[in-house]
């Protein structure tokens, strides 16, 4: 571990790690957008040793539409212009230069008509979904993101108070106000207790 003076020069020391080494340089044979390969090829190379590092990578990018962020045109923080060498070079096109991302607003990203077939129809689904059936540690917040809502909107919707999370298994209605009878089992901040008490009617 080393210490910066800035960002941008932990930047570049990290992409020189990468570009420098032969072990990383089939990566940049991957299209920058192709996350599955660069998640698989990182473990291969050696850069991560957890076993299941690809598909806890793949599962956090895909649980947040991190691939969306390939839509913005965003202005570059900083970028490493260093001249690679004959032998740090690879035949791909792709890696000329490498950049970092820019800081991006917390709102959810617009579908781009660039986009393949197979997002678009993702995001099809998504528009049509009548509910859905919370995951491990998903939060209102998470869920009204993924279907592009309001999370105001879905708390209503289950009256879900204010502070509530629900839990694992439980069904979220996208599109229709439930009854009480109805509503989804949830967590209270701080004290995350299950919560039946009509009390705490959103």
């Amino acid at each position: 571990f080393r210490q910066f003076n800035s960002v941008s020069e932990s930047y570049i020391a990290h992409s020189d790690f990468l570009t420098k080494q032969k072990r990383y340089a089939f990566l940049f044979n991957y299209h920058k957008d192709d996350y599955k390969s660069w998640a698989k090829g990182l473990r291969k190379a050696g850069y991560a040793t957890d076993k299941k590092y690809p598909q806890k990578l793949i599962h956090i990018i895909e649980k947040y539409q991190l691939y969306e962020l390939d839509n913005l045109e965003a202005p570059i923080l900083a970028q490493n212009d260093r001249k690679r060498t004959k032998e740090e070079s690879t035949e791909s096109s792709h890696a000329s230069k490498v950049i970092v991302a820019a800081e991006t607003s917390n709102t959810v990203v617009k579908e781009n008509s660039k986009r393949p077939s197979s997002s678009r129809k993702r995001r099809r689904v998504n528009e049509e979904a009548k509910y859905h059936i919370v995951q491990e540690q998903q939060s209102i917040a998470e869920i009204a993101m993924l279907y592009d809502l309001e999370e105001t909107a879905i708390r209503l919707r289950n009256r879900l108070p204010k502070d509530a999370e629900p839990l694992k298994g439980e069904k979220i209605f996208l599109r229709k106000k439930i009854s009480l009878l109805k509503r989804p089992n949830f967590t209270r901040a701080p004290e995350g207790v299950l919560a039946t008490n009509d009390d705490f009617i959103f």
